[in-house]
This record gives C-alpha cells, structure tokens and sequence, in this order.
C-alpha cells in the first residue's frame, strides 16, 4: 500500500485515545493524524486533517453526540468515512449511526488487530457489518412498525448484494432501464442479464421487478442507504 491511511480518533476517554495512538504509532501503513474528545474539537479537526478514517464514539458531551454530529462531519469531509467506536450495542444507536453516514460499528473492547482490520476494510470498501453488530439491527426490527420492518428487511438484502446486482438494481430503481438497456450497457447477452436479475428477485422473494421496485420506493431503502453504499461504489 503506498499511501498511508489517515486515521483520527474522537473520544472523551482521554486514556483509550493513547491506548489507540500508542499502537498506530508502529503501523508502517497507518498516519495518525490526531485525537480529539469532543463535538467541536472533532469537527475541527476533520476538517483540517481529511482524515481517511475517523473512529468515533457515541457519548460524547451527551448520549447521542456522537451519532448527532455524524453528518456535520460528513459535510465538512465527505471522502472520510466514519466508523463508530463505542461499548454500548443498543440497537436503535446502530441504526441512527448508520442512517447518518457511518459505515461500520466495532465496539472497544475488540481486539486491537480486529480494529486494525476493520479500518483496512473500510478504507478499502470491503467492509460490511458483523454478525454481532447484524444481529443487533434484526433485534431492533421487532420494536419497529411494519413499514419500518420491510425497511430494515430491504437493506439487509441490498447490503449484501455483488456490484453487480447492485448495478443492476440502481438501473432499474433510478434509470427505469429495459432489460435490453442494461445488457447493452454492460456489453452482454440480454439473457446474461434476466439470469442476473431472476437471482435478484429471489434474494428478496419477489416474482417481478414491478413488485420489488414498489417495495423499494415504499420503504424507501435506496435512499437511506445511497450515502452509506456510494463510499463503497465509488472505491471499487
């Protein structure tokens, strides 16, 4: 890797951020750029440094500081993504850090290395949520109404899906392609492309495109999830 990963912290446990320095201080490929343990000194801070990688806690000044500040951050920085740090896995603070704009969620008792790895993940667009933190949005959804259920079902899937399906699935969403539109834009056989989209329609149990593109537009799940995912596509 040739550039070196920049990496801020922002935490109001002074000791943790050392913890943290101390150990990027020896990464050959990571430049810590700083810490910061507050609101306004982190925003600050993003917006001189551009940090690649910004971990974050919730708590800060009050309990939703951290997800609060989130898109503040994002403005002032839009290329660093931001990774929450925290010891808490309530599942409402999951949904709120990622509706607006983390992209991924590792608790602070993890193990050094396994925070290392997720900020190469992240900085590399491979990252996706771990089961631990999966399994505390599926919980979340049983407070939830059923529109909200058919949400938290719709980005489940999409989260999941190849570029490719992804692709695909913003042609049809955005671009109201034909089958025939896709498969000349990509260069291949339309039946290459109603293969793809017969195994798109099973992922989220749906006999038609029409069906599932009104499920999309109800729940409104491409929409809340284009400012997570686009970090992602733009890296690939």
């Amino acid at each position: 890797m040739n550039e070196k990963i920049k990496v801020a912290i922002c935490d109001d446990v002074i000791e943790l951020c050392n913890y943290f320095k101390n150990y990027f201080d020896v990464c050959h490929d990571i430049e810590f750029t700083g810490m910061t343990h507050n609101t306004s000194d982190c925003i600050n801070h993003v917006k001189q440094y551009k940090p690649h990688i910004l971990l974050l806690d919730i708590q800060l000044e009050t309990y939703s500081a951290g997800t609060d500040v989130i898109p503040i951050l994002k403005e002032a920085s839009p290329d660093t993504k931001i990774i929450i740090l925290t010891v808490h896995d309530e599942p409402s603070q999951i949904y709120t850090a990622l509706s607006n704009g983390a992209v991924d969620y590792i608790f602070k008792s993890a193990p050094f290395e396994q925070i290392l790895d997720k900020i190469h993940q992240v900085y590399s667009g491979m990252n996706s949520l771990s089961t631990e933190i999966t399994d505390a949005l599926l919980k979340y959804t049983q407070s939830l109404s059923s529109q909200n259920l058919s949400l938290f079902y719709c980005i489940n899937i999409i989260a999941r899906l190849s570029k490719s399906e992804y692709d695909i699935l913003i042609d049809l969403y955005y671009n109201n392609y034909s089958y025939k539109d896709i498969a000349k834009k990509r260069f291949v056989e339309e039946i290459t492309i109603r293969s793809q989209i017969s195994r798109l329609l099973k992922k989220f149990d749906k006999t038609t495109i029409d069906e599932l593109l009104d499920d999309l537009n109800q729940t409104g799940a491409m929409e809340i999830l284009s400012k997570t995912l686009k970090g992602n596509k733009d890296t690939q």
